[in-house]
């Protein structure tokens, strides 16, 4: 059986006949751009645009329930899901840590006296549209007990929001390796 059979059997779709080195070109040259797939007999008109800059795509990957991994662990970490990796948890609990993951809207700004740190997952989209977050975040911070906060790619991005910071998109994303 081909890998295209198998990829219509799972029902998985796939791009064949584009050159992905002209591609990557016309990004490098032109940054971050919309786009649309078509198939050969859709009418290109037919297709709209779809802007994902527009949607809150953390609301749309975040968890919609509490869930608690490695309850005996020696420290206990907060994690605010806005579209976590199974890794990350994994990685977190291997090292002794308990791990509540919580989704991305839930009023955290009650509850971070039981635990030892805050962290601020990864996620797609645009972190402006998570402002419920960034608003706790900051109330969060601002106490004079600050408990201790990371975060990784968006995370980060949250808790610089929350702190006052601007931010800009980079032409070609975050992939200093290619700059």
């Amino acid at each position: 059986r081909s890998l295209s059979e198998w990829l219509k059997d799972q029902n998985i779709p796939a791009i064949t006949g584009i050159d992905t080195r002209s591609l990557t070109k016309k990004i490098r040259e032109h940054g971050t751009m919309l786009g649309k797939i078509i198939t050969d007999n859709a009418d290109q008109e037919s297709v709209e645009f779809v802007n994902p800059d527009l949607q809150n795509l953390v609301a749309r990957v975040s968890c919609p329930t509490v869930r608690t991994f490695n309850r005996d662990g020696e420290v206990n970490i907060l994690c605010v899901d806005c579209g976590i990796k199974n890794s990350q948890i994994r990685c977190l609990a291997e090292r002794g840590a308990c791990v509540t993951v919580v989704p991305w809207d839930m009023d955290i700004s009650v509850i971070p006296q039981q635990y030892d740190g805050l962290f601020i997952s990864n996620g797609p989209g645009n972190p402006e549209h998570c402002s419920l977050l960034i608003d706790r975040l900051t109330e969060i911070l601002s106490h004079d007990s600050v408990l201790p906060t990371f975060g990784i790619c968006m995370g980060s991005q949250l808790v610089g929001l929350s702190l006052g910071c601007k931010l800009y998109k980079l032409k070609y994303g975050n992939r200093g390796h290619n700059q």
